[in-house]
């Protein structure tokens, strides 16, 4: 059926249309078929005569205006709407039956619907049947094995000639297509089958496959498309039944027999789909998802090595294919090899996998072996119910909790202690989640899980005892040394009731001395506890002993080197101390651990920037700004960045959003400053009277905008400007040789002399002043002078590069 029959109506082996009543002698009808009469509103045919010849030349019938007739052969038929595989209506027609079709109501509108009667080749004699309507110039050559009729959209009846009961209805929709098949024959339904596939119908076109196979099981011509057909509509018992009628018929191929095996597979007939997968390898050795599929039934079978020889031959063939590497990796496990399969699960995730069960197992036997960021990485993946297990969640909130990642941990650690209050675990997930508020400074949390935990577990728990103790040093220090006292006593080898009361006692000079001996013996029990040297690191933090604190960092950092918020404090140290690229390789992990941290980021970046490493603080600064969108010091470190390595207008850019977060003072002037390099002078002004609208006295905004006027030859009102500083600060070496400068290059030799030597009086290493004074010279025609007071500049400062370009042009 084509588009260009669609503007006529048109007719097919089994269907008429008639307009008004029934008007058609039944005369030459074939008392062994049946005949069907179609009634539809006269302007269906546009008014016009109807002439259809059939057989040849030897039967014709000429029609009344709006009538049409066709002999059937006895058969039922079955009618369906394109696009679904739904019947219509159906319909029983006897030999010699006369049937009327009349349309019973209208729908408006001006839309036809179209009836199609798909039949077998024989209803035509094996004929093509020439239709025509109307004038010669509308005539239309049709097909073998269809015709189709525009009707009007409206309620159709179907009865007997001689009946008023309907036999059927039908509900013509504008634009609706119907198609009658004999419901009977398996060729009506193939043929409609195939239409509805060249639609793109595929499920309509599933229906009437099904249904030629239904009534034919023997047309092997059939399977192909009816295997394909329910394979892309997900019918997965059909798919199964053609699959084996293929087989059956000696047809099968190697995609077949896999195809077999991964339904078996899926059914958990493991034996059949071991069987199906080994004939498909038959068919084809290298055929990876056969192989895959072999080791998963193998695997289920207990052939633990066969199904690792098959899974890693499916790797060999195609390595960067995810799926293969989970398979290998069950195997492996299965095998007892643990180390293989925890390396084929983590390249499984490498490549894109996504397997709750392989990240649960992968993240556990991480997390047993303390490789807490791996672990956390991997648990998150976890999805369903396990995700709500208790056990679950004891690992996950630990290894975010040893990361350091507390506000990640705490909802965690909260609802394995929330939904689980009976299990064995729970002391120690309450214990972590108190450590987690304690870390995140939320005592009010904190001391209420002490108590929950304290009314809960019978246990005595050393870590309940210090924590109650440690949450009542900022309301009640006297009450937390007297308990720390007592945990001493209760838990002698606990370091943390020592570290902490000496703490407290450093705040006093009488306690100074007991302070001293309890941080030693806190000292000597924290050996072997990593998390000891982390508060003793913070303990020499508030003591402000950084060489002490660095010496405790590292001892930590060699148990937890996943650590990012240890990493990141070292490396702030070392930079202190001058050890910029032991301070970058340690940031660097700190950034691998926790690379969500914009501050951690931050201070990589300027290790980057002090070793001369451009582009990586750049690239590094940029993803910290990704992570913190409002933080001004990441953004203003970016724009100083971005004019450093010459990229002055995205610097410009940056600074503008950067004012656009907050209007102060400082980011001002680096704009301005900016502003000024770029010779954006007018713009740069404007910056500074921003900044001289809060603080008319920054003197450093005033010096700029000196150097900004002067720029633009406005000498006189930069003397102005030089004018308010010396009013603030009138020994200004700087602001005075500055306005020399100005008398200087406005040709006003005199006061540039006097005020280069008032420059020089306030600040005798004036380099500068002592250039100016040799240009004066210069321009008076004095050499020896010139030379004198340059021969001065030079030996105060030689690496100035303007008295360097002076010197050598001297020469």
């Amino acid at each position: 059926m084509t588009n260009r029959f669609q503007a006529c109506p048109f007719v097919i082996l089994t269907v008429l249309i008639i307009h008004s009543f029934l008007a058609v002698a039944l005369a030459d009808a074939d008392p062994g078929k049946a005949h069907v009469i179609i009634e539809s509103p006269s302007r269906v045919f546009g008014g016009r005569r109807v002439r259809v010849s059939v057989d040849d030349r030897t039967r014709r019938a000429r029609l009344r205006k709006g009538e049409m007739a066709l002999d059937l052969p006895p058969a039922r038929y079955a009618m369906y709407l394109k696009g679904s595989a739904v019947r219509q209506a159906t319909l029983e027609l006897d030999a010699g039956t006369s049937l009327i079709v009349s349309l019973r109501s209208r729908v408006p509108g001006n839309r036809s619907a179209r009836l199609v009667v798909v039949q077998p080749q024989s209803v035509f004699h094996d004929r093509a049947i020439p239709v025509s309507f109307g004038k010669r110039k509308r005539r239309a050559r049709l097909g073998r094995d269809s015709i189709t009729v525009l009707i009007q959209p409206g309620i159709y009846a179907m009865r007997s000639a001689g009946g008023s009961k309907d036999m059927a209805t039908l509900d013509a929709v504008p634009g609706g297509v119907y198609y009658f098949v004999d419901h009977g024959d398996p060729e009506s339904h193939r043929i409609l089958g195939d239409k509805l596939y060249a639609d793109g119908n595929l499920t309509g076109a599933f229906a009437h496959y099904r249904a030629a196979v239904n009534r034919d099981t023997t047309a092997t011509e059939l399977y192909s498309r009816y295997a394909e057909l329910a394979i892309r509509t997900n019918k997965t018992r059909d798919t199964e039944r053609a699959l084996t009628l293929i087989v059956g018929a000696g047809l099968a191929d190697a995609v077949t027999y896999r195809r077999l095996g991964d339904l078996r597979l899926t059914k958990k007939r493991y034996t059949d789909a071991t069987r199906y997968y080994e004939k498909a390898l038959a068919e084809d050795p290298n055929n990876p998802a056969a192989l895959s599929g072999l080791g998963a039934a193998r695997l289920k079978t207990g052939d633990a090595a066969g199904a690792v020889k098959a899974c890693a031959a499916a790797v060999d063939l195609q390595p960067d294919t995810a799926r293969h590497y989970q398979a290998l990796g069950d195997a492996y496990l299965a095998a007892g090899d643990s180390a293989k399969a925890m390396a084929a699960y983590s390249t499984f995730f490498a490549r894109g996998g996504e397997s709750s069960a392989a990240a649960y197992v992968l993240g556990s036997w991480e997390y047993e072996r303390r490789r807490f960021k791996d672990a956390a990485k991997h648990l998150e993946l976890v999805k369903g119910r396990r995700a709500q297990a208790f056990d679950y969640l004891h690992m996950r909130g630990e290894s975010l909790y040893r990361l350091g990642a507390h506000r990640e941990a705490f909802p965690v650690l909260r609802l394995a202690a929330n939904k689980y209050p009976r299990a064995r675990g729970w002391p120690e997930v309450v214990e972590l989640l108190i450590k987690s508020y304690v870390a995140l400074e939320d005592e009010r949390r904190a001391k209420y899980w002490v108590k929950k935990y304290a009314a809960r577990s019978r246990r005595k728990s050393p870590d309940v005892a210090y924590y109650q103790a440690y949450l009542q040093e900022r309301t009640s220090p006297a009450t937390a040394r007297a308990l720390y006292q007592k945990n001493i006593r209760a838990y002698p080898r606990d370091h943390r009731n020592y570290l902490r009361l000496g703490l407290l006692e450093s705040r006093n000079r009488k306690t100074l001395s007991a302070s001293v001996a309890h941080l030693k013996k806190a000292v000597s029990l924290a050996d072997t506890i990593p998390e000891a040297w982390l508060e003793i690191a913070n303990a020499y933090r508030r003591l402000k002993r950084p060489d002490d604190e660095l010496a405790a960092l590292r001892v930590f950092v060699a148990s937890e080197p996943q650590h990012p918020e240890a990493n990141a404090r070292m490396g702030g140290l070392m930079m202190r101390k001058g050890k910029t690229g032991e301070a970058v390789r340690t940031l660097e992990k700190a950034s691998e651990a926790g690379s969500r941290d914009p501050k951690i980021l931050l201070a990589l970046a300027q290790g980057y920037v002090r070793s001369g490493r451009h582009r990586e603080a750049v690239t590094t600064l940029e993803k910290a700004k990704g992570l913190a969108p409002n933080d001004v010091t990441i953004r203003r470190e970016l724009a100083e960045l971005y004019s450093r390595t010459g990229d002055r207008n995205k610097a410009i850019d940056e600074y503008r959003e950067v004012i656009g977060l907050r209007r102060d003072n400082e980011t001002l002037f680096r704009f301005a400053r900016l502003l000024y390099q770029t010779e954006r002078y007018s713009e740069a002004e404007n910056a500074i009277e921003d900044i001289r609208a809060t603080d008319p006295t920054d003197l450093d905004a005033l010096m700029l905008l000196g150097r900004i006027l002067r720029a633009q030859g406005r000498h006189d009102e930069a003397i102005e400007v030089y004018k308010e500083i010396a009013m603030i600060d009138p020994s200004n070496s700087d602001a005075l040789r500055a306005r020399a400068d100005a008398h200087l290059e406005s040709n006003q030799i005199n006061w540039a002399k006097t005020f280069y030597q008032r420059a020089l009086r306030n600040d005798s290493r004036n380099a500068l002043a002592a250039l100016g004074l040799a240009r004066v010279a210069k321009m008076r025609g004095d050499n020896v002078t010139y030379l004198r007071h340059l021969n001065r500049a030079r030996r105060m400062d030689s690496r100035n590069p303007e008295i360097k370009r002076e010197y050598e042009a001297s020469r």
